[in-house]
């Protein structure tokens, strides 16, 4: 029933054009046996506009899953739902959401995905902020950063941007820092990379290696985190706005606030950005390259993952940068 893992070089420029022509959800992406064969569902863990999450147990397994549920009459755009189904199929990287497999009836669409039980990264914030008082040390910040910047890192090599990154869609697989730890603690199993990407439900094609080709249009993602070329809905390089969204999120570890969008200045304004001063002057520096307003003079992913601050925390990226993007594509 589980999906067999993807061939070498599997996830391709204009793959999921050809896909999408060639399949639709319900042939290529959904089995029709009924979910609550295989499944008992557990608990709601979370709920939206796309639907809802359940925690639910394999009836033969026992392994504990996330399934979630998206009613067909509040479906509004299939060519999102079967971008996000592709996607999730081939990705497995540790820093992304594990798909497993999906279900129809005549209702709903289910997807059953990885659990991360963990809780969001919104959540740790808060609780960073309100129940400890400093906030997210530096060390934290890197540690977490890191692997925000891997998995969007994967995504990118993989002509996918995300689109929507922010605290809400970034999950602790199992368990997350407490008072005095540096790191969200690890799981079996997962070694050093427990922070998960999730939400590919508004992801973008990057659909040629020509740059003017390479730019979207539609302005998707969440007001505080989107960047400002996609606010203004200008023509804009996923990647490029990803690297802010990241940005963004890092300043919201700092703070504990997101950025204020100021329509009449066109800009964001970062409120307790006064933090910023506590911080390392490599750590400011990436900051501050992050959220440059021009996207061309933002870093990759790539490039970020090599800055000089991670080593400076412990915490140094791999030296084959490769290694990231190829390591779950190779049989």
């Amino acid at each position: 029933r589980y999906l067999p893992g993807p061939k070498s070089g599997g996830f391709v420029r204009g793959s999921f054009i050809a896909w999408r022509r060639a399949e639709r959800v319900r042939e290529a992406a959904l089995v029709s046996d009924s979910v609550n064969h295989l499944y008992e569902f557990v608990a709601l863990v979370g709920e939206g506009g796309f639907g809802k999450v359940y925690s639910a147990r394999h009836r033969r397994t026992g392994e504990i899953v996330a399934i979630k549920i998206m009613p067909k009459d509040q479906l509004k755009d299939e060519e999102a739902l079967q971008l996000e189904v592709f996607f999730l199929k081939l990705a497995d990287h540790p820093n992304t959401v594990r798909y497993y497999e999906a279900f129809e009836d005549a209702d709903n669409i289910f997807l059953v995905m990885e659990m991360c039980s963990g809780g969001s990264l919104s959540e740790y914030i808060k609780t960073a902020h309100e129940t400890y008082g400093p906030g997210v040390s530096e060390e934290e910040l890197a540690r977490i950063t890191v692997q925000m910047l891997q998995g969007v890192a994967y995504c990118h090599t993989h002509s996918v941007a995300h689109r929507d990154i922010k605290p809400q869609n970034l999950l602790f697989s199992c368990g997350q820092p407490g008072k005095g730890s540096a790191i969200p603690i690890s799981c079996s199993g997962l070694g050093d990379a427990p922070l998960k990407l999730v939400d590919f439900g508004i992801a973008g094609v990057l659909r040629s290696d020509r740059p003017q080709k390479r730019l979207l249009t539609k302005c998707a993602g969440t007001v505080g985190f989107m960047a400002p070329e996609v606010r203004e809905a200008r023509p804009y390089d996923g990647r490029a706005a990803d690297m802010f969204s990241i940005g963004a999120v890092m300043h919201n570890m700092i703070s504990g606030l997101a950025p204020i969008w100021q329509s009449e200045l066109g800009a964001y304004k970062f409120p307790g950005r006064i933090r910023w001063n506590s911080l390392s002057d490599d750590c400011q520096s990436l900051l501050e390259h992050l959220l440059h307003i021009e996207p061309e003079l933002r870093p990759t992913a790539g490039e970020a993952l090599q800055h000089p601050w991670f080593q400076a925390m412990g915490v140094p990226a791999p030296h084959d940068i490769s290694v990231i993007f190829d390591r779950c594509f190779r049989t």
